[in-house]
């Protein structure tokens, strides 16, 4: 049972959330909970920023200072943050077609200005909520509903990307480490630049049940 105060970070009246049972989601929400409260982050100065897709709910249900942008665009809304109120912990939650697709441009920049910001990435190499589209994290070969014959193109390495980038802090963890999740997510809001932590997890409703 969560403590009352990682539950006290939870807007409760938003449960239950819109996730999939089984989706890894919500691990990671827990493990960014739990990191914030071991930084004994106060609410009021914790912006949590997100884009469009399952992973972008998640600014929705965390007590905070939250925003919930446009699809591919939250670390542009997150550098205005940042750049105005910068001593504000910002953190940007995407998914993988959110970051590196759409998004792809803003993050290779914010890696290279490296603006004291966290970025954590939910890959599950799929669109999930829009229809189980490729990625540009799908695996080569892997079906998607806009590849049946499978995905032809190279999969980026999100972890790669981000240190030829310029990132000051890049990991990498699974949903089956929640407690390495938290340590990793605590290391980069602690550091001082722009941090990315990838999370891999799955989407078995759009991805894996086919």
């Amino acid at each position: 049972m969560p403590s009352a105060e990682v539950l006290s970070w939870v807007r409760t009246r938003f449960m239950p959330h819109i996730w999939c049972p089984g989706c890894g989601h919500g691990i990671i929400m827990h493990a960014l909970i739990r990191a914030l409260v071991a930084l004994k982050k106060e609410k009021s100065n914790t912006v949590l920023a997100s884009g469009i897709g399952c992973s972008s709910r998640m600014a929705g249900y965390i007590n905070a200072c939250t925003l919930h942008s446009t699809h591919g665009r939250s670390l542009a809304f997150a550098t205005g943050i940042k750049l105005h109120r910068p001593e504000l912990t910002v953190v940007d939650v995407m998914g993988d077609g959110d970051c590196t697709a759409i998004g792809g441009n803003h993050f290779i920049h914010a890696c290279r200005r490296n603006i004291d910001i966290t970025a954590i990435v939910m890959n599950n190499n799929i669109y999930g909520m829009t229809g189980g589209q490729a990625s540009p994290t799908t695996p080569f070969g892997a079906w998607a509903s806009t590849t049946p014959f499978g995905a032809i193109d190279p999969a980026f390495d999100i972890c790669r990307l981000a240190e030829g980038a310029g990132a000051s802090y890049v990991a990498r963890t699974t949903i089956a480490n929640p407690r390495q999740a938290e340590t990793y997510i605590t290391n980069g809001i602690r550091k001082k630049g722009f941090s990315v932590i990838e999370v891999v997890t799955h989407c078995h409703t759009q991805f894996g049940r086919k």
